[in-house]
């Protein structure tokens, strides 16, 4: 009997279960997920003062009733009644496990927020009157915008784009497509932007001559190799980190307050016009200290973010030897030389002339410190940086006419055997050297060797007289049995 009940209870049990592992169906049939249901009764409910459960169903002309939907990081897979809420404006769906969407019923839409989700792709043709629309984090590899003439906010972030046609987006304001596959984009047309954001991508090179009003712009992380920024007079902020620009011409940018070239190729950079810089970020480039003469104009008080830090601030010069002396033109790396800047470590009685930019001194000094570049601490304190210049000795020339051999064998004097009679002897008599080597090896001994040899005799008579009494011992034994 209780073998039955057990078999019983094991059948009962999943059955018993099945409800709280199932989940509920919504109240209102068009739709088939129960937390996006229960978020849409409480956007009702924000609106109309008649509260509803999440138990009742909607109709579908209170549906129509919401304007506004929010149900951002609910884990919600499923979206299918949305078309019942035809009244949308502002939709916000980011962070939810969707792979689709229909919006061709939400033809109010201005605002869309589907972020976060796992879309690969996106129809938006019905959805005419968007104005900002955000699209980011999802694995959308393809977009048509041709319908949305009116969006001026885009965000394409983390995405899988390859392409796209901006041309008819021309209210275009704030573009954010950081982290996609472009290697090429037109932004021809689109001359209300305002901030642009392109980082990690593959561009090469960036035509933004007609975006005049650009002020903010952002493509860190490309293979850009040069750019043309001189139309671009309204820029505050720029970011070209980690490209391959070897120069750059800011000279119009004169409103710059943020400039980040980090990792780039630079050897020289001129900032003297740009006097509302705050933030200058210049590591790993290849700048010289001698180049960085935009110091001089810059109230460096109102910086609060300045580092040159792991640039090639080492600089290789030739000291030319004259006279027994070393002479160094720095003129030749900084025509701005100020000789306050230079201190010669190591070194007696430098002379320094300010007309040539001539540095004379007695003795070759091992490091030649330029103090130029600084650093400007969060808390506004100035740090001067030295800067080392290696210094390669110039080997002094050589005569034109060396003296010619024959001239060195008639100065040569004839030798004179000074051996004494007894030790001259005919070279038949002389033994090969391999033979001397082979009657050394046969009566020279290794002591270490004989040594072991010794060694290994003595112990082997040793065992053979342990050996032998042990014999006697047993033979003993079996005479007395």
């Amino acid at each position: 009997m209780k073998k039955i009940v057990k078999k019983l209870m094991l059948l009962v049990m999943p059955l018993l279960l099945l409800p709280a592992l199932v989940k509920a169906a919504p109240a209102n049939k068009d739709f088939n997920d129960e937390v996006f249901y229960n978020c849409v009764v409480d956007a009702y409910n924000t609106l109309k003062s008649d509260h509803k459960d999440h138990s009742d169903n909607l109709t579908d002309d209170e549906l129509k009733e919401i304007t506004e939907l929010d149900c951002s990081k609910k884990r919600i897979i499923s979206t299918k009644g949305l078309e019942k809420l035809t009244g949308l404006t502002t939709l916000n769906l980011k962070e939810n496990l969707l792979t689709e969407i229909d919006l061709a019923k939400n033809i109010y839409l201005t605002s869309l927020d589907l972020s976060n989700n796992s879309l690969t792709k996106i129809n938006l043709d019905k959805n005419v009157r968007l104005t900002q629309l955000n699209l980011a984090s999802n694995s959308i590899t393809d977009l048509d915008l041709s319908k949305n003439k009116k969006i001026d906010t885009l965000n394409l972030n983390s995405n899988k784009i390859s392409t796209i046609d901006l041309s008819i987006n021309t209210l275009l304001k704030n573009f954010d497509i950081e982290k996609n596959n472009l290697s090429e984009i037109n932004l021809s047309t689109n001359k209300r932007l305002e901030k642009l954001n392109l980082n990690e991508n593959k561009l090469k090179e960036l035509d933004l001559s007609i975006n005049i009003v650009l002020t903010e712009l952002s493509a860190s992380k490309n293979m850009i190799e040069s750019i043309n920024l001189n139309t671009n007079t309204k820029l505050e902020k720029l970011n070209l980190d980690s490209n391959k620009l070897t120069t750059i011409d800011l000279s119009k940018n004169t409103k710059l307050a943020s400039l980040n070239l980090n990792d780039n190729m630079l050897s020289s950079i001129n900032l003297t016009r740009n006097k509302a810089l705050k933030s200058i970020l210049l590591n790993n480039n290849k700048l010289l200290a001698l180049n960085l003469n935009f110091l001089d104009s810059i109230d460096t008080s109102s910086l609060r973010d300045y580092t040159l830090e792991f640039n090639d601030q080492e600089v290789e010069v030739k000291v030319h030897k004259k006279d027994g002396k070393y002479e160094l033109n720095l003129l030749d790396y900084d025509s701005t030389l100020k000789k306050e800047r230079v201190d010669f470590t190591n070194t007696n009685n430098v002379t320094y002339d300010p007309k040539t930019g001539i540095f004379t001194f007695a003795e070759l000094p091992k490091i030649l410190k330029y103090n130029y570049a600084v650093t400007i601490t969060h808390d506004g304190t100035v740090n001067p940086v030295n800067i080392l210049v290696l210094l390669d000795e110039e080997e002094e020339e050589t005569p034109t006419n060396p003296p010619q051999e024959d001239n060195k064998e008639e100065d040569k004097k004839p030798e004179v055997d000074t051996k004494p009679e007894d030790e001259k002897k005919p070279e038949t008599d002389k033994k090969p050297e391999s033979d001397k080597n082979s009657e050394n090896d046969k009566t020279t001994e290794n002591p270490k060797t004989g040594e072991i040899t010794i060694g290994i005799m003595i112990l082997m008579a040793l065992a053979i007289i342990v050996i032998y009494k042990v014999a006697i011992k047993r033979k003993n034994k079996i005479v007395k049995l």
